[in-house]
């Protein structure tokens, strides 16, 4: 819409009560073509008294006069008996006026009419915004983000909202670029440790998930998705290091601007301890993420960084990356390459991870302590052996068979007789069995 057209529509939608509703919502700074905006739909009862020139923020909630709503706006009583109400250096009349404290200084005015409210700038004339029902300052924006309101717009049950944010001159600034549901299926990644200025919003039916930020009213993430979240890690702020998208079969990762970091991810582990301390390493930097592609056939790791630390992707064992402490503390990672060989890797205190050795054979399992039972196919039959992440064997012989007893208990067969496979990597005659996890 050209920018005279607009300012005609926008006059008279002062004077004719919204005629030009819909062309003003056509306009450039309103929120997307789904926005709900015919006076029917906004459910106001036009009986509904109007504002009183008070609000309850007295003593125990006792009314008291609102000074901005006495100093600029006149009444009368109608032909049919109702209270009308007018802003001083205006004639239209309306249903009821009601200030609205924008920032600082600035304040706007929420009128009725035709069902329908809608918001007036300092001066009375009308934002380029839809009709709607409710006006709210929302309760999650912290002191940095005042300027902010939300419109309801729509019936009960099929209500969606959007927001608006204003400068200290009462100018409009920013229009969230689509409104969101209130009715909503739960994101598929969780959302609790999001936070403003972001937020998780819905645009309906079907629906799809994204990332709004407060702040500037940018989507950080379209809501395209069937879940968005973060990867974060315990601190004081809590802030998620970076973002996450979910499209019901990859995940992918995103910088806190929006920006995609890694795509086509089957699933995500972070280990919070996995690198070995450092004096100038903060404790959230000790962590490490483990990657899984491929439908979960594939692994990688990276630090917090997102720099990868294996030379080229492993196998996973059902699904997942076998990772363990060292006999140092810090990250152990055996892993298979598609050519069938095991390898061992730790992390070094430069932050790398280095491969300490090499053998033929699948992994089985590794122990809490770091060493891994591998498995040896030979022509009389599968055989086990374990070793240290420094390929070194931990004991002279083979074992016959292996038996993992869940939640980090394990036994080994030598002949007839079965062991217990302690974290250590050796062997004890007394068998230990778990008695729960």
């Amino acid at each position: 819409m050209s920018t005279p057209l607009l300012r005609r529509c926008t006059a008279l939608l002062l004077l004719l009560g919204g005629a030009c509703a819909g062309m003003v919502q056509a306009a450039p700074a309103t929120p997307a073509a789904n926005t709900l905006s015919t006076p029917a739909e906004c459910g106001l009862d036009d009986d509904e008294p109007p504002y009183p020139g008070a609000t309850a923020t007295g003593y125990k909630g006792a009314l008291e006069s609102d000074p901005v709503w006495h100093r600029n706006v006149r009444s009368r009583r109608g032909r049919d008996g109702q209270m009308q109400f007018r802003l001083r250096w205006q004639r239209t009349w309306y249903a009821s006026i009601e200030p609205v404290h924008l920032r600082g200084q600035a304040w706007a005015y929420m009128i009725r009419q035709h069902g329908c409210h809608r918001l007036l700038d300092p001066q009375g004339r009308a934002y380029p915004l839809p009709p709607f029902r409710a006006l709210s300052y929302p309760s999650l924006t912290p002191s940095p983000l005042s300027g902010l309101l939300r419109f309801e717009t729509g019936r009960i049950g099929q209500a969606v909202y959007h927001y608006a944010r204003f400068d200290r001159r009462g100018r409009l600034a920013a229009v969230s670029p689509h409104t969101y549901s209130m009715s909503y299926s739960s994101s598929s990644l969780p959302t609790d440790g999001l936070s403003p200025p972001l937020l998780d919003v819905v645009i309906p039916a079907p629906d799809r998930h994204g990332l709004l930020n407060l702040t500037t009213l940018r989507e950080v993430i379209e809501p395209r998705w069937l879940g968005v979240g973060g990867i974060w890690l315990n601190g004081p702020d809590r802030e998620p290091r970076y973002l996450l998208t979910d499209d019901g079969q990859t995940r992918t990762v995103y910088s806190r601007e929006g920006q995609v970091l890694l795509r086509d991810i089957h699933g995500i582990t972070l280990l919070p301890h996995g690198l070995p301390p450092r004096p100038d390493t903060p404790a959230n930097d000790q962590a490490a993420m483990v990657i899984t592609r491929q439908g979960g056939a594939q692994c990688e790791v990276y630090d917090l960084d997102l720099k990868p630390l294996l030379s080229q992707p492993h196998r996973t064992r059902h699904g997942s990356c076998l990772t363990a402490p060292d006999q140092t503390g810090g990250l152990g990672l055996a892993g298979e390459t598609p050519d069938g060989i095991l390898h061992f890797y730790t992390r070094q205190p430069d932050g790398s991870l280095r491969q300490t050795g090499q053998v033929n054979g699948s992994l089985a399992a590794l122990t809490r302590t770091g060493n891994a039972v591998t498995r040896i196919d030979t022509p009389a039959g599968p055989r086990y052996r374990v070793y240290t992440f420094t390929a070194q064997p931990t004991h002279p012989q083979d074992f016959d068979d292996f038996r993992d007893l869940g939640c980090g208990f394990h036994e080994v067969r030598l002949g007839e007789q079965w062991l217990t496979l302690l974290p250590d990597g050796s062997t004890r005659t007394e068998r230990y069995f778990p008695f729960s996890c």
